[in-house]
């Protein structure tokens, strides 16, 4: 990796992105975490799932992001040897990405967010990464409703550090917020979500 005056953006799945409703709502470098004597910086993009935030919104007139997902590319100041990097860093960047994302969650607006297991998925890319499981909800005043929600956070190397997550409803959204009839968008079950979040994850490099 380089210093922070070269941070590149990683590559993500752009056709799949626009084709799912997905709309970028963040792009930003920054340090996301220190290290003895290391400055980590993050190179990061993060999208919204619009088209779920539009159909709740005329359907139900209820605004909220729903879905999440971003990828971040790290590096670090001052530079890392690469043949150093993976076997003594992974470790220690994948749990400070770990804190870090839980706190997202929780100053994001969430409560009762949970890390509840670590489990080993192959996310499209050819490798199986540990990929940390979160729980957390979503509450609403008005319809008075909580959307249980899911959050799967990985953290690998591929010629370079790389951290990717994001969240999504655990229940179909429609008959939660008491809809009879809801389109199809808001009809969706978590494990189409799971594997959505899943297949974007595995196309960021």
């Amino acid at each position: 990796m380089t210093g922070s005056e070269s941070v590149s953006f990683p590559t993500v799945p752009r056709d799949r992105l626009d084709a799912g409703g997905w709309v970028q709502s963040e792009k930003n470098v920054e340090t996301v975490f220190q290290l003895p004597g290391v400055s980590v910086r993050g190179a990061t993009l993060q999208f919204r799932d619009d088209a779920t935030s539009t159909a709740t919104t005329e359907n139900a007139d209820v605004e909220a992001t729903w879905r999440f997902f971003f990828a971040a590319a790290l590096s670090f100041d001052p530079e890392v040897p690469p043949t150093a990097s993976r076997a003594f860093l992974l470790p220690v960047v994948r749990a400070r990405a770990i804190d870090r994302f839980q706190s997202t969650l929780q100053d994001s607006g969430l409560t009762d967010v949970d890390r509840v297991r670590t489990e080993r998925r192959r996310i499209g890319f050819g490798k199986r990464v540990p990929l940390s499981r979160f729980e957390a909800a979503l509450e609403f005043e008005t319809p008075a409703v909580t959307v249980p929600l899911a959050g799967w956070l990985g953290a690998w190397y591929d010629d370079g550090f790389l951290v990717s997550g994001g969240a999504y409803p655990e229940r179909p959204i429609g008959p939660l917020l008491g809809l009879d009839d809801p389109p199809p968008v808001l009809r969706r079950e978590a494990s189409t979500y799971r594997r959505e979040l899943l297949e974007l994850m595995g196309g960021v490099s």
